[in-house]
């Protein structure tokens, strides 16, 4: 059943940051707001959406729902974890892993790809997010259709590349960018937009390598020319596929079609709502007073909307890392929600609107915005351009190089770079660094005495990584070592002992599954979801009476 909120109003509740764990504790998702509503109204959700639309939901929707209420569940099956030294056993429930409401899976795929992206894709160079967002009548659109929204994002950095390398102004040269298509805005809302981290500056095949070369900042008339291109590009692209609907507006008011449960969603997601205006200390966030500032780097041209004010230095790795962590962050905050004493669920807004704080919504409104927001399958949330691009001939070239083909020499003073080296048959261990004589903070900000090559990695950066330690050596990071790097602290050390605990076996069997957790006096059942109810309690099936 559901907890009922708190009694006192909720401009009354501090929002303060979650303190950083110090050791590794199971997460109980069905303790959180999130899963009791999934798990209260999911079946009633599905049973309802059925016979009322022309198409039920599809079947990824329903698989993603059923994988939240699935994941960290012990009853299901776990990994059991062992000390050696005082016997001591620690068991790790298996996660969803897909791409749905889970906040767990979200937050790891956000960090794995800020890993992944920092060691083996983006080089030592600066970078610079641009932003994009579409006009109201296309997200629509581009939120259903997987090949509007890949061509919107492919001509996005297309014309990123194409000032980029005007800019600089050296023949032959190419620039590449990361691209992440985002349908989600910051209030449980469908909001189709770009981030894009380009290369600030271009890439040149030379006698002795390849070498960067810086570009200068855009202009307000070089942002203004992105907008406008991408504008023309993308009503031409739309016409020649026939998406443009150029009808007069009477006759294409006159055609009725029977929504899929999934557009209706898509459809209240895209819509207004209703809303709490209650006090709230709201401070604006630094980067919402340099965006304000920053209007050199804004741009709009027929609700094509561009931002480019943000920029990372090179040799600022954590920068970087922290840039795609903003980029490639879950759909939703889950401790922004609440449930009101009424029933109803209260989403507490990023940026304030007119007063208002927070979103009000009805069980089967909140389910279907969330419906709403699942992204389909097969559609990459990560695409690569230009010099990243799989078979690009330049990728090798420009992307970092993994220790396992670099060798270590005598760090200079203060900053010196990880030189390469051909991989010798047997490579030895890295011996430790020595340590600097400057703290990491003074390092930071100390003039670099060799210049770092793009494609090396940096003394500071592989201290960071523990002396690679936390390096990420493929695509997919190790659990462990991914919550060592994004929390700071070790998942497999022994809370009793502090040794190190290893993996001892994966319990998938029901009936051992059982006997360990009756043993440990654990719930042993499966939980799933409450059964279906009769919906016409609920004053609006999908709150369309809400706007």
């Amino acid at each position: 059943m559901l907890t009922q909120a708190e009694s006192r109003p909720l401009s009354a509740r501090p929002r303060t940051s979650r303190p950083a764990p110090h050791a590794y504790a199971p997460r109980e998702p069905h303790q959180t707001v999130l899963y009791g509503l999934v798990q209260e109204h999911l079946a009633t959700y599905v049973a309802h959406a059925a016979p009322t639309y022309a198409a039920p939901l599809p079947k990824y929707v329903v698989a993603a729902f059923d994988g939240y209420l699935a994941c960290g569940d012990l009853a299901r099956g776990f990994i059991r974890c062992h000390c050696d030294g005082c016997g001591h056993d620690v068991l790790v429930a298996f996660s969803c892993k897909l791409r749905g409401p889970c906040p767990s899976c979200a937050s790891r795929r956000m960090c794995n790809e800020a890993a992944t992206l920092v060691d083996r894709i983006l080089p030592n160079v600066p970078v610079r997010q641009w932003v994009m967002s579409l006009p109201f009548e296309l997200r629509a659109l581009a939120a259903k259709r997987s090949d509007v929204l890949a061509a919107m994002e492919r001509i996005f950095a297309e014309e990123i590349a194409r000032v980029t390398t005007r800019l600089a102004s050296i023949a032959g040269a190419r620039t590449g960018s990361v691209g992440f298509p985002q349908r989600f805005g910051s209030s449980l809302n469908v909001h189709v937009h770009f981030h894009t981290l380009a290369i600030d500056g271009v890439f040149e095949k030379t006698a002795m390598g390849v070498r960067f070369r810086d570009a200068p900042p855009p202009s307000k008339d070089d942002v203004s020319e992105v907008a406008r291109r991408v504008r023309e590009r993308a009503l031409l692209w739309l016409r020649r596929r026939g998406y443009l609907d150029e009808r007069a507006a009477e006759e294409r008011s006159n055609e009725t079609i029977e929504p899929s449960a999934l557009d209706a969603c898509t459809q209240l997601a895209l819509a207004g709502g209703a809303y709490l205006a209650r006090p709230f200390e709201h401070k604006d966030s630094p980067d919402a007073a340099f965006e304000r500032r920053e209007r050199r780097f804004s741009a709009a041209c027929d609700g094509f909307d561009v931002h480019c004010a943000v920029r990372i230095a090179a040799d600022d790795d954590q920068g970087r890392e922290r840039l795609v962590r903003y980029c490639s962050r879950p759909t939703f905050a889950l401790d922004r929600i609440e449930l009101l004493p009424d029933g109803r669920i209260a989403y507490l807004l990023k940026t304030p609107r007119r007063g208002r704080t927070h979103r009000v919504m009805s069980p089967m409104e909140f389910m279907a915005r969330l419906a709403a927001l699942i992204p389909p399958p097969k559609i990459p949330l990560v695409r690569y351009h230009g010099v990243f691009a799989p078979r690009s001939s330049w990728r090798s070239l420009v992307t970092p190089k993994p220790p396992a083909r670099a060798a270590k020499s005598e760090p200079c003073a203060g900053h010196a770079p990880l030189p390469a080296a051909p991989a010798p048959a047997s490579p030895a261990p890295a011996s430790p660094c020595p340590p600097p004589a400057l703290s990491a903070r003074s390092l930071a900000h100390a003039e670099p005495t060799v210049r770092v090559e793009p494609t090396l990695i940096s003394v500071l950066h592989w201290g960071r990584l523990l002396e690679g330690e936390l390096f990420a050596t493929s695509r997919y990071v190790e659990w462990a070592v991914l919550m060592k790097r994004s929390f700071g602290f070790d998942a497999l050390r022994c809370p009793r002992c502090e040794r190190r605990m290893r993996v001892l076996s994966t319990i998938t069997d029901s009936a051992v599954v059982r006997r360990i957790l009756d043993h440990l006096n654990l719930p042993s059942q499966p939980r799933t979801a409450a059964p279906a109810r009769d919906p016409t309690w609920e004053p609006m099936a999908f709150g369309f009476d809400a706007a």
